[in-house]
């Protein structure tokens, strides 16, 4: 049996918050991955204050171990986003470009609250 519940609750969005707020965003977060080998395809960020000159997080390690996210052990091509209602998500491609050019498993997919 299939059952299904709708919650309505009042909503407002995270950029509604800030706009009221009028927070404003003052560094730029950038990920990458450092090279084709299975340690090199991890999550890495990088901040910067100017959106030219990053500093790397973490002393350049990886901010999360590629084994914990993906099937194929290795994560590569990271994206940020921010989406219209204030939440950050971050999507990579969930591959090991050690073990073959075509061995995509699909793609891992992470929100993060803005509050944090």
């Amino acid at each position: 049996m299939l059952v299904s519940c709708l919650v309505v609750l009042p909503l407002i969005s995270m950029a509604q918050i800030l706009s009221k707020l009028h927070v404003q965003m003052k560094y730029y977060l950038f990920t990458y991955f450092t090279n084709n080998t299975t340690a090199g395809q991890q999550i890495c960020y990088a901040v910067s204050d100017n959106g030219l000159d990053f500093t790397p997080l973490n002393d350049g390690r990886p901010v999360i171990s590629s084994d914990t996210i993906s099937v194929s052990g290795g994560v590569r091509d990271p994206h940020l986003l921010r989406a219209h209602d204030g939440w950050f998500y971050q999507v990579a491609t969930d591959m090991d470009m050690s073990k073959g050019k075509w061995t995509c498993r699909g793609f891992v997919m992470m929100r993060q609250n803005p509050g944090y």
